[in-house]
């Protein structure tokens, strides 16, 4: 917390009637118990919980992890049912949003989803709503145009896990910084800690019809790579016109070329070569008179503007 607050510059006093923390180590909390005779749930504790969500008037309340915050098997539906819709009665009375934070079992390099947590299944299914969080994987750092190992591997995707994923330019994205907590002593460095921001993935500025127009005059009818990673990328060509540098703007060519294909200018072809199939582009529909007459931005392809050309006194 004291890392997240030195990253993002808030300062304690901020925090003093708003932000609550307990360890559980001095008072642990306990929800519900089990015996050889079955589980009971502890209605003290809720109605301790409520009553202090009430006195400080909680909006939010995280329980991290939610494995420790009850001694019943993880693996009964029957009780963990019973703890979660007291969770979310608990929620319904106060007016206070519950978040559980629940594991996931060994899942290897697969992504994680609802059906992952560990344990009963009617943890997810009496749940509200289902966030799971996943690091970027390679295949949608390529698509970004993230070509540093160490960024993509310190961005993280969330996703509602009952719902379908968002494509990787449209997810909601958090990235991993470290902070140095300044606690070091001469030779020794501080402590440093992850902070997590929201992260954007890079978007496109709006389409330049003169641009769009060269870019399409400059592919002469041939077909060039989709993939930034070939040689005949046509991100090389878009990065000229436009002025930007195909490997240090990366990720935002790549933002345009998705805004071209996205407005037909640039059409995606599977081509055979060498006995397999390659992704490709071609050119699209052709820019219409009417549009550079609504748009004219001359200075966007490297020409002088014509006001420019307009004022010149030779």
């Amino acid at each position: 917390m004291a890392a997240a607050c030195l990253f993002h510059g808030i300062d304690r006093e901020e925090c003093d009637d708003r932000l609550y923390l307990d360890s559980g180590i001095i008072q642990p909390l306990c929800t519900a118990t089990e015996d050889r005779h079955g589980f009971t749930l502890s209605e003290a504790t809720f109605d301790q919980l409520a009553a202090t969500i009430r006195e400080r008037d909680i909006s939010v309340l995280f329980v991290d992890p939610f494995v420790s915050s009850h001694l019943v098997r993880e693996s009964s539906n029957e009780a963990i049912d019973a703890i979660v819709k007291r969770w979310k009665r608990l929620a319904q009375e106060t007016g206070c949003a519950v978040v559980l934070v629940h594991h996931t079992k060994k899942l290897g390099d697969r992504d994680v989803s609802a059906e992952d947590g560990r344990g009963a299944s009617a943890l997810p299914a009496a749940a509200r709503v289902v966030l799971t969080l996943n690091r970027m994987s390679k295949g949608e750092a390529t698509r970004l145009g993230i070509v540093n190992g160490t960024e993509w591997k310190s961005l993280v995707r969330i996703d509602t896990g009952k719902g379908n994923r968002a494509p990787p330019d449209q997810a909601t994205w958090i990235k991993l910084e470290s902070q140095d907590l300044g606690n070091g002593e001469f030779w020794v460095p501080g402590d440093q800690v992850a902070v997590a921001r929201i992260w954007h993935a890079p978007e496109a500025a709006d389409l330049d019809p003169m641009s769009v127009r060269e870019i399409q005059h400059r592919m002469g009818g041939a077909a060039f790579g989709e993939n930034c990673q070939a040689r005949d990328w046509i991100g090389n060509v878009i990065a000229d016109v436009i002025g930007l540098c195909p490997v240090d703007d990366r990720a935002e060519v790549q933002a345009i070329q998705r805004q071209m294909i996205a407005a037909a200018y640039l059409k995606p072809e599977a081509r055979r070569v060498s006995g397999r199939d390659r992704p490709m582009v071609i050119m699209g529909k052709s820019v219409a008179d009417a549009e550079l007459t609504e748009n004219p931005h001359p200075e966007k392809c490297g020409a002088a503007s014509a006001e420019g050309v307009a004022s010149d006194p030779d």
